[in-house]
């Protein structure tokens, strides 16, 4: 708990009144003002978790809203499906895509290349301190810094100049990759092993840069722009371009996410790196509605890319509404379902909503993890905290209405569990805000 001093009275007591709850969640018998979680342990209950399990976690979520908050009307009495007539429709689901981008720089093939070569580089190094290879190979490294510092000083290279660069990188990199296998085929005689002692990431690197090498080397070669799974980062190589074509973001480097909405829950359905048509997942979204609630929804508002024609007499057969445009020819409405049609479409732009608060609050719009798995599971964890924080809104308006009502010891003790609950949960949830100091970095190697 250091930093107190620079804190007023006020936030000097909050702050140890989160860490005492804090402690007493987690089960230490005594006080203590050693920062309970480091940086490395979030990281491994991230890896633990997982997505799965991060999901299965929003589900148990949903759960506890649905039999408190949530009302999920069955406003119209619309049947379900032939083979569950006895169940009635109930609630209104929205669900609509997104990209999540990554924490990364805009990325180009010269500054790709030039960063692969200076990994080589290093990497030559490391093998020569090792002492199985006589002479250092000759890497021209000062050449070729010279050279990428000149073209990354221009404004607005044309494409002349792009494509001698490349050319440029390309050789330097191609060299380099042949020093670094006779290096290591000297290694593998000295020692009578494969490769050298280097750790899981390095080894991944070296791997991903020769990928972009063969990547780069045949857009350079064949005169293209793109090319199957392209590599546009090193050091996280699952990332893929996605385009979009909206304004100001024509093409976002993250992950594609399928997300769906009711009463202000949000659940995240879908995780890809890679883009895809988000229309062939909406039938296994309306059949995890079912599984989750126990009913099918009464209406679904979707985009209209949703609402092909599968899709259509998917929602038809189960009994389900939506307000999309007709196909075909249109049908004659008249001004009044026009309007009305219109004005539940419109409440799809609650998802919208959902999408800009998790991405200006929560840190949605700039994943920072280094690892696909944390970053899915990171994603889970923000719709979680959104949850929590939704339900406790509605939980804290509940709790003061019985209090109004039951004015005893018994309303005021409701009130304070749930509160507490509700604030362990979230502590628990959001456990990446809270801070702790450099130095204590791997001290807490029990709670791994």
């Amino acid at each position: 708990m250091k930093g107190l001093e620079n804190l007023s009275d006020e936030d000097c007591l909050q702050q140890i009144q989160e860490n005492i709850y804090m402690q007493y969640f987690v089960g230490l018998r005594s006080l203590t003002i050693r920062p309970l979680f480091t940086p490395e342990v979030l990281v491994a209950v991230r890896k633990r978790l997982g997505e799965e399990s991060m999901s299965e976690l929003n589900e148990l979520v949903l759960k506890v809203a649905q039999g408190t908050v949530m009302k999920h009307r069955a406003r119209y009495g619309t049947k379900a499906g032939k083979d569950n007539t006895n169940l009635i429709n109930r609630g209104i689901l929205k669900v609509d895509a997104t990209v999540c981008p990554e924490d990364l720089r805009f990325p180009t093939d010269t500054r790709l290349l030039n960063e692969a070569r200076l990994f080589t580089e290093q990497m030559i190094d490391h093998l020569f301190d090792l002492g199985y290879y006589e002479k250092k190979p000759r890497t021209y490294r000062k050449v070729a810094a010279e050279y990428y510092l000149n073209f990354a000083k221009k404004k607005s290279p044309g494409n002349k100049q792009i494509r001698k660069c490349k050319k440029q990188q390309l050789q330097y990199l191609r060299r380099n990759l042949k020093h670094i296998n006779v290096m290591l085929d000297a290694y593998e005689t000295g020692k009578g092993i494969g490769l050298p002692h280097m750790d899981g990431k390095t080894y991944r690197s070296y791997l991903v840069v020769q990928h972009i090498y063969d990547q780069q080397w045949i857009m350079y070669r064949d005169g293209r722009k793109n090319v199957k799974d392209r590599i546009v980062n090193l050091s996280k190589p699952w990332v893929r371009p996605i385009v979009r074509g909206k304004a100001g973001k024509k093409t976002e480097f993250g992950s594609k996410i399928n997300v769906s909405e009711t009463e202000g829950m949000v659940k995240v359905d879908r995780i890809d790196f890679n883009n895809y048509n988000e229309a062939k997942d909406l039938e296994a979204i309306v059949e995890d509605y079912k599984r989750l609630y126990g009913y099918y929804p009464q209406s679904v508002l979707v985009d209209k890319i949703y609402l092909n024609r599968e899709n259509r007499k998917m929602l038809k057969e189960r009994g389900i509404e939506h307000y999309g445009a007709q196909l075909g020819r249109p049908k004659g409405y008249n001004k009044e379902e026009k309007r009305w049609c219109k004005k539940r479409q419109n409440k799809r732009s609650e998802i919208e909503g959902k999408f800009g608060l998790g991405k200006l609050k929560y840190g949605m719009n700039k994943i920072r993890m280094k690892y696909a798995e944390t970053s899915k599971a990171h994603m889970h964890l923000i719709a979680i905290s959104m949850n929590i924080w939704q339900l406790w809104q509605k939980l804290k308006l509940f709790s003061s209405q019985l209090i109004n009502k039951q004015t005893n010891e018994i309303g005021q003790r409701i009130n304070f569990m749930i509160q507490i609950i509700l604030l362990n949960l979230l502590v628990l949830i959001q456990l990446k805000n809270i801070s702790s100091s450099p130095e204590t970095i791997g001290s807490y190697d029990r709670i791994y």
